[in-house]
């Protein structure tokens, strides 16, 4: 899956969001999710670089992101927050 650390946007977000564990990037590059965990929770803040509406998004992101929160151990703790 495509997951990575990226070390500037731990340094740049800080605790703001919470802990920065992971960024997800879709295949094609239509949406990029920052993960973090806040409280015991996993958030993921979906963007949507290329401009996209959610609705015309066909990268497969919300399946990986469910599986990605269910392996750390968030099944039950995960919310998705699309950045506008």
């Amino acid at each position: 899956m495509p997951f990575e650390q990226d070390t500037a946007t731990a340094v740049a977000t800080g605790e703001h969001f919470g802990k920065y564990l992971q960024t997800f990037r879709s295949d094609n590059g239509q949406v990029v999710v920052y993960l973090f965990e806040q409280e015991g929770w996993l958030i993921a803040h979906v963007t949507r670089p290329t401009g996209l509406e959610i609705e015309d998004i066909t990268d497969r992101y919300i399946t990986d992101l469910w599986e990605y929160a269910r392996e750390q151990g968030f099944e039950g703790k995960f919310r998705i927050i699309h950045v506008e």
